[in-house]
């Protein structure tokens, strides 16, 4: 009876946790390779007088800011702005992409608003065809105007 009580006991401890497998240490905790960064290695200097005065909050020298890190993994190439070879295959990617053809403006274009939304106001008509949304006065038509030109064009029709 005592075994049983004992049993039931620990079964009522374990089923109280929100999560036992994590509380029982059987659930693997993997680091976020997201988050992992590497860092530059300690380094003795030969001589101690010789160091820099410590900036508080500068960042290490023999560090590299993240985003270097991550196009020194990716392209696995130590500085790709030093590279000014360029092979003739990229060369001819580079030309069929259209890169050559490309506004050196596109900041200033970009910064207007005011050339976009003159298109977006306009009709889809007006956009795409040319057509509608004209503001001159000659598109509105007269009543009287309109009956006698229809009346002088069926005379000399007839």
């Amino acid at each position: 009876m005592r075994v049983i009580s004992v049993l039931l006991l620990s079964l009522l401890i374990v089923t109280a946790c929100s999560n036992p497998r994590a509380s029982l240490g059987l659930r693997k905790n993997a680091p976020d390779e997201f988050k992992v960064v590497k860092n530059a290695p300690l380094e003795i200097p030969t001589n101690l007088t010789s160091l820099p005065p410590p900036r508080p909050g500068a960042p290490r020298p023999q560090e590299t800011a993240i985003p270097k890190q991550a196009q020194q993994a990716l392209l696995g190439v130590e500085d790709s702005t030093s590279r000014s070879e360029i092979s003739q295959t990229e060369a001819l990617l580079l030309h069929k992409a259209g890169t050559d053809q490309a506004n050196q403006n596109i900041r200033t274009v970009l910064a207007n608003p005011d050339d976009a939304s003159k298109e977006q106001t306009q009709s889809v008509a007006k956009r795409l065809l040319g057509i509608g949304d004209n503001d001159e006065e000659a598109n509105v038509l007269n009543a009287k105007e309109e009956a006698a030109r229809l009346q002088k064009m069926k005379s000399l029709n007839e």
